[in-house]
């Protein structure tokens, strides 16, 4: 069975979600096997880049929160890439995502690479939520 929602509706949830990452948010990327939920507590991963937010995370337009510039950060640590958390600022956890790379085009994040080497700069072109 397929659920649309009302583009009200669509537009609704995703300024509730807006409204929960807040401003000055937070995306960590990070290695090894991805929590069930964004409330289980992250054990024995490695954050790899950090992407920290300014201001407020973006805006909402027809059910589609779309994020605003987000910083380029530089990896921490070595390792894999598998899947990343977005939290608020004050760290409360409020979505986790799969990390693929662009080719196997699988994650909700992508990147060309999913090795992360220390030091090197890594950005995200873009970064949209889309109610359904």
């Amino acid at each position: 069975m397929s659920v649309t929602s009302s583009a009200a509706v669509r537009t609704a949830k995703a300024n509730v979600d807006l409204s929960a990452i807040g401003s000055d948010a937070v995306l960590t990327i990070y290695d090894g096997t991805r929590p069930a939920t964004p409330d289980t507590a992250i054990s024995g991963n490695n954050p790899l880049v950090v992407f920290t937010m300014t201001g407020a995370f973006g805006t909402v337009s027809d059910g589609v929160l779309t994020a605003a510039t987000i910083p380029a950060a530089s990896v921490t640590t070595a390792g894999t890439a598998a899947w990343a958390r977005l939290a608020t600022s004050g760290g409360t956890a409020v979505y986790d995502f799969a990390v693929s790379t662009e080719t196997a085009a699988t994650g909700d994040i992508q990147f060309a690479a999913v090795d992360m080497v220390a030091g090197v700069q890594v950005s995200i072109a873009s970064f949209t939520l889309t109610e359904q």
